[in-house]
């Protein structure tokens, strides 16, 4: 059994003959197939797929012929390629050869016992992946099978896991979720994009085109080892940021614009000692005793549970992050994304006893929440 890529759902009947449905245009092209091609053309007669007099043949992208191209690389061979295609060795070479052909580069090296990308195919490798799953991503929000939500790193590790599985139990069946966990500036970059349907994020920079909602307050607590100077005291003063060095986690969190923001322009002497990329890789620098630094109070609840490390709070104003819910301004009122923002925001009962909630004294449904479409 081969591990099968989202966009393996390309390969629909009559997979490797070309046949199937059209993603841009629809004239039978010249290798006798009948749409499944990308067009690339020059001029404002594209999507009719005309030639225009003078100008170069159009150059045609066919999305089994990219399909083949990538389950090769990544079977490392025709043999492999072909089972998880299904169809025949001798179909695979002969769609690579012509996409070989239409780019008029050699995309794959062979020897006896290994297939590789040439430099050429590997740049087109991430390419015919992203496109392939473009058009996987098309038809899932064109028919509203599927929700794509996107979070940072902090966001989705910590916070959002409880609601994806309730989501998940209540309504997966119909609408399967699915979680991916980037950076904030990717998944910014994702959503405007449209591979997100729903971003949680922890800023938004207000760019047209979105809505975005605040969904919570995340309380940013000073994490130290057991055995730091400072482990035994109740809470900190915020002065004392200042005579440590901090280890930074993830680039683009909004952090350093709220510590601007709480302490202005003294935020900037502050001592970074390295930044190490993730609160996971800060967790385990504290516990070495590497140093101090900032986190959300959630994402270290069960080390100072434990007391692998030790929690201290702000004194005084306490540091807290706003954490936002970020949905395209035209998302339809019943469309799954809606539907999980609702959930995270409490507007709704749990979704798997949404509307059989009742009071057991009186036997009516329990009021002040509305009911989610399903």
């Amino acid at each position: 059994m081969f591990d099968r890529r989202p966009y393996d759902r390309l390969s629909f009947d009559n997979a490797c003959s070309g046949a199937g449905p059209t993603v841009y245009g629809s004239a039978r092209c010249r290798d006798g197939c009948h749409g499944e091609h990308l067009r690339l053309f020059g001029g404002p007669d594209a999507a009719r797929g005309e030639k225009l007099a003078g100008q170069k043949a159009a150059l045609m992208l066919n999305l089994r012929q990219l399909e083949t191209f990538v389950a090769v690389v990544e079977n490392h061979g025709f043999h492999e390629a072909a089972q998880r295609l299904g169809c025949s060795q001798p179909t695979i070479s002969q769609q690579l050869r012509k996409l070989e052909d239409s780019l008029g580069v050699k995309l794959v090296s062979r020897d006896r016992v290994n297939v590789a990308p040439t430099v050429e195919g590997a740049r087109l490798l991430p390419l015919a992946r992203s496109i392939l799953g473009a058009v996987v991503r098309t038809h899932d929000v064109i028919a509203g099978r599927t929700i794509t939500v996107g979070a940072s790193s902090n966001i989705g590790i910590y916070l959002l896991q409880p609601f994806i599985a309730r989501y998940a139990r209540a309504y997966g069946s119909r609408n399967p979720i699915g979680l991916q966990i980037a950076d904030n500036l990717e998944v910014a970059r994702r959503l405007s994009s449209g591979e997100f349907d729903l971003a949680v994020m922890e800023w938004w920079d207000g760019r047209p085109g979105f809505a975005a909602t605040r969904w919570r307050e995340e309380k940013m607590v000073v994490i130290t080892h057991p055995e730091h100077h400072w482990a035994q005291r109740k809470s900190l003063p915020p002065e004392w940021l200042f005579e440590e060095s901090l280890i930074g986690g993830e680039a683009g969190t909004g952090t350093g614009t709220l510590l601007r923001k709480v302490f202005g322009k003294n935020a900037s002497k502050m001592k970074v000692a390295m930044t190490l990329g993730s609160t996971e890789a800060v967790k385990a620098a504290v516990k070495a005793g590497l140093g101090v630094s900032l986190v959300f109070a959630s994402a270290v609840a069960d080390e100072a549970r434990l007391g692998s490390l030790r929690t201290l709070p702000i004194s005084g104003t306490p540091i807290v992050k706003d954490l936002f819910i970020v949905l395209p301004e035209d998302t339809p009122t019943d469309a799954p994304s809606r539907r999980f923002a609702d959930l995270l925001m409490g507007k709704v009962d749990h979704p798997a006893t949404s509307g059989k909630s009742r009071n057991r004294r009186t036997g009516r449904k329990a009021a002040g929440r509305r009911e989610l479409p399903v």
